[in-house]
């Protein structure tokens, strides 16, 4: 655990040359000021701007299962407000919340370079310093063994 924290306090320090806060931007959606007030009150400033994006936007090399998502040479993350996990945040589901956060936070590591094995580390990292539930840090978890297959 005190690795885990090490490496994402480390990554964080990473980022926050110049970071854009959502906070800041008036077009961006109450769940990602949500998601990144968590991040923030963890020390994880995301350098990237947020760019919530809906279902009739999806470019079509998206999945329609994702969460978040990033082109390579974009600075941007982009989060897919058509996702069951971005509709139940919108509702106001604090574990939702907590994985929209933690999915920018996965999403920023690839703006920055970092492949899904990095990604994947800083994303349960976050889950457990903002007190996720142990079945949501799973799901994750078991999600980064099927990428890595």
């Amino acid at each position: 655990m005190r690795k885990n924290i090490v490496f994402v306090v480390l990554f964080a320090m990473m980022l926050i040359a110049n970071p854009l806060l959502a906070a800041d931007k008036p077009s961006v959606s109450g769940v990602v000021v949500e998601a990144m007030t968590l991040l923030k009150q963890i020390g994880v400033l995301v350098n990237a701007e947020i760019v919530p994006i809906d279902r009739v936007h999806k470019p079509p090399q998206v999945s329609i299962n994702a969460e978040g998502f990033t082109f390579l040479d974009d600075p941007h993350v982009y989060v897919a407000t058509w996702s069951e996990t971005y509709q139940a945040a919108e509702r106001g589901d604090r574990n939702a919340i907590m994985k929209i956060a933690s999915v920018i936070a996965h999403e920023a590591v690839h703006t920055h370079g970092g492949g899904e094995k990095e990604a994947y580390k800083v994303q349960v990292s976050v889950l457990r310093m903002i007190g996720a539930s142990p079945n949501l840090i799973n799901g994750v978890m078991r999600s980064a063994k099927t990428v890595g297959r």
